[in-house]
């Protein structure tokens, strides 16, 4: 699964209480594609860590103390993960919605690979690149070579670290499906 969204909007803290739930994490920041395979759009696995606020450290039951510090002025420690060496396929896109909402429900709800493409091309790299670059017939080619092998999702939460536990609980349920 890869997650997509604006700066700020979770990804980071979600995959972390993912991790703790077992499940593997492959990239943080930048995620990595090899669509060279026909067929397969591939995961390569990056950094084995995951960069977190210290709050979301604390949510996790961890504290900062004894980890690296992001080299940044920010409150952010690298947590290291277990490293995963090997390329996996992608399978699901969840994108992440970047306002709040008023509910406390999570909802996690389909998106048609029509309307996925141009999410996912606004999440891949700033159009100014593409454009710039003459990059966007190629970007829109393996968006779409990305989806056609992944499911696309749209998590729709409640914003804040105490509506985390749920709102893992409905991306387990979702990603645990064949």
């Amino acid at each position: 699964v890869a997650f997509l969204a604006n700066s700020g909007q979770g990804k980071s803290t979600l995959a972390a209480h993912l991790a703790v739930r077992g499940f593997r994490v492959l990239a943080d920041d930048v995620c990595l594609i090899d669509a060279t395979q026909p067929g397969s759009t591939m995961v390569i696995p990056t950094a084995p860590w995951l960069k977190l606020w210290r709050s979301s450290l604390e949510n996790l039951g961890r504290q900062a103390d004894g980890l690296d510090r992001v080299f940044t002025d920010d409150d952010k420690y690298r947590l290291p993960l277990a490293p995963v060496s090997s390329p996996e396929p992608i399978l699901r896109l969840v994108f992440l919605e970047g306002e709040a909402i008023a509910s406390t429900t999570v909802e996690m709800e389909e998106v048609p690979r029509v309307q996925a493409v141009p999410l996912l091309m606004n999440l891949t790299h700033h159009s100014y690149v593409l454009e710039a670059t003459g990059q966007q017939k190629e970007t829109f080619l393996r968006c779409g070579r990305v989806l056609s092998q992944a499911k696309a999702y749209r998590l729709i939460r409640p914003w804040g670290l105490m509506h985390l536990e749920s709102t893992v609980d409905v991306l387990e349920k979702v990603l645990l499906e064949n």
